[in-house]
């Protein structure tokens, strides 16, 4: 049996289509702009764009910074409202704030890796004394007893913002601040 050929195929523009995409192809592969899309590099330096502590990928920052925390390391006593309108303007400065304890919540590590790296921690919502810059802190390490009204000295790094629900449901910005009672 003969075979037939098609007389209506027409390999001209499948060839085209063929040889573009080639071409693409190739010229990806040389390009940076692909391999930093197929490369995930770490963050190396703040992320001074997105103030959210959600999104910002800064928390790990503050956390290294405490850990390495020089026991001779004055802190610096900004006004809160200002560090709260320009966190960026403070992110790697040793950090000290005094306020009012308005509501405290212990928390243990979910997992065991969370409870090596960083033990307990305590979160509490303190009104910095200027009378209107909520502050977030995340006491890391030894559990204390606090009663709300209570006046506390706090001292960390911030990684930026956090939207704090209050006990009414408000949900309202505030400074976070990762840290501890003891210059």
């Amino acid at each position: 049996m003969r075979t037939r050929k098609n007389l209506n195929f027409n390999r001209g523009p499948y060839m085209i289509v063929v040889v573009v995409a080639l071409v693409l192809l190739i010229w990806s592969l040389g390009t940076s702009s692909s391999r930093s899309f197929f490369t995930t590099t770490p963050i190396k330096s703040w992320n001074t764009i997105d103030p959210d502590v959600s999104t910002n990928g800064n928390t790990l920052y503050a956390l290294a910074f405490l850990q390495s925390k020089k026991s001779n390391l004055t802190p610096t006593a900004p006004p809160p409202s200002l560090v709260f309108n320009k966190p960026f303007n403070y992110y790697g400065k040793y950090l000290q704030f005094s306020g009012t304890v308005k509501s405290v919540q212990s928390s243990s590590p979910p997992s065991k890796l969370e409870s090596i790296a960083l033990g307990s921690s305590t979160e509490i919502i303190v009104l910095a004394n200027d009378g209107r810059t909520l502050i977030d802190f995340f006491l890391i390490g030894r559990m204390q007893s606090f009663s709300t009204g209570a006046p506390i000295t706090l001292f960390g790094y911030t990684p930026g913002i956090r939207y704090v629900q209050n006990t009414q449901g408000v949900v309202t910005p505030g400074l976070v601040i990762i840290g501890s009672l003891y210059k």
